[in-house]
């Protein structure tokens, strides 16, 4: 901006040196406001300019982080229904047909996201028109038996809970891993008999 300064002031004392010298000081003004008028206008243009391309660049920034997020969201609900779907399959197939069914969330870590898969496991498998045994009731039958679920449980203790509870099936759901790593890992207790009927691999159908 200096310079432009400097360019404007030598051509208007150039021209005054060529004629009228007071018209030329007038001229001079003139031409020094002119330049004076158009670098403002240029710097306020400028600045005007930055300021509204920093705003629109910054909302399409948030779009596009508020659209990934969506986008992984529901992917991961999907992924979600898939590994329940799979595993809603895999536990019908060793189910006895009267079978009344407790399903416990036995996840040490991720345990919303077993939750999740429980609800949909339970959903499917009472519009299958399996008896699932309330949460409550099995709450209960713990706090009389002053037992604790938080720790390790052993087959032994789902036996006797669920034995209580009028359950004759457990299915007990559990998260392992980290990562890509990560997996729903399902197990099926004959509660009658104390056997395990159905095990989860480790194949990607079980992928979370």
């Amino acid at each position: 901006m200096g310079k432009m300064w400097r360019l404007a002031l030598a051509a208007a004392l150039a021209f005054a040196s060529c004629g009228n010298f007071g018209g030329g000081l007038r001229d001079t003004a003139s031409l020094v406001g002119s330049a004076a008028g158009g670098l403002v206008a240029g710097a306020i243009g400028g600045a005007a300019g930055s300021v509204v391309g920093g705003a629109v660049g910054g909302v399409v920034e948030t779009t596009v982080d508020a659209t990934g997020a969506g986008l992984t969201a529901a992917r991961a609900a999907a992924d979600l229904e898939k590994v329940a779907a799979h595993a809603t399959g895999e536990v019908k197939r060793v189910l006895p047909a009267a079978a009344r069914l407790w399903i416990h969330n036995n996840a040490a870590t991720d345990q919303a996201l077993a939750s999740g898969v429980i609800d949909n496991m339970t959903a499917a498998l009472l519009a299958s028109g399996f008896t699932v045994v309330e949460r409550g009731r099995i709450d209960l039958v713990v706090a009389e038996q002053n037992l604790h679920m938080g720790g390790a449980v052993t087959d032994r203790d789902f036996v006797s809970i669920g034995n209580l509870a009028g359950a004759n099936t457990a299915v007990i759901v559990g998260i392992v891993g980290t990562g890509a790593a990560r997996r729903l890992q399902v197990r099926v207790l004959d509660i009658e008999t104390g056997t395990v009927t159905m095990q989860s691999g480790a194949g990607s159908e079980w992928s979370l």
